[in-house]
């Protein structure tokens, strides 16, 4: 995302790389960790749809809270602050793996990440403080023209609520933070990649009355 600042994000993965690669003491983002690569090597199909696999995933991202990542209220405003930028939003990988990545994403006060897919992918997002407005879409109809049919829905997601979106379900999502801003852990399976599973942005060309009305939705660049 354009607003990432990499020197912020060496800041902030000072903190998590000492949860990811620990050896000597068990934690939750490490016992999470573990958790997901086996599942993505026992069946990664599993992880496609709701189920007992990702059920699994979901009772450890529960146990993984703001002090276990070293985020808090003040952590998007040090980032700016040593990144010497005006950016709102931070991305801060704890595991990039092939197969797939936890992260955490750091959103100050009404910062927005815009309208965007997961092509073939499953995403599960922990808030693990503040809260967020997520606006959803499951597609229902793909046109010739590359516009997109799909019905809405929308939620005001607080911590230390769990969202989900899956191949088919909910994948195109919006995020816009809370006035005490967010702090959100993914887990994406398998995550984005520039040749096969890039990440596309929309917008609505078509506004509905309601959430019952489909919305119509087009591409645009980034």
């Amino acid at each position: 995302m354009a607003s990432l600042a990499s020197s912020a994000s060496r800041f902030l993965t000072s903190q998590l790389s000492k949860l990811s690669t620990a050896a000597s003491a068990p934690n939750p983002v490490a016992a999470l960790h573990a958790a997901l690569r086996e599942a993505i090597r026992a069946d990664a199909e599993s992880l496609r749809r709701p189920g007992p696999a990702v059920d699994a995933l979901l009772d450890l991202m529960r146990g993984v809270d703001a002090a276990a990542l070293g985020v808090g209220p003040d952590t998007a405003a040090a980032a700016r602050r040593l990144a010497r930028r005006d950016a709102d939003a931070w991305y801060v990988p704890v595991v990039e793996a092939p197969n797939y990545t936890i992260a955490v994403f750091v959103l100050e006060p009404g910062a927005v990440i815009p309208l965007h897919d997961h092509p073939g992918m499953t995403v599960l997002s922990k808030v693990v403080a503040g809260s967020v407005r997520v606006r959803s879409f499951d597609v229902v109809e793909r046109s010739g023209d590359g516009t997109l049919s799909a019905r809405p829905s929308e939620q005001t997601v607080d911590a230390p609520a769990i969202v989900q979106l899956f191949p088919d379900v909910t994948n195109l999502h919006e995020f816009t933070a809370g006035p005490a801003g967010v702090a959100i852990l993914d887990v994406m399976t398998p995550p984005y990649d520039a040749d096969d599973r890039d990440c596309h942005y929309f917008e609505i060309s078509a506004p509905g009355a309601d959430l019952a009305t489909l919305r119509v939705l087009r591409g645009v660049d980034e």
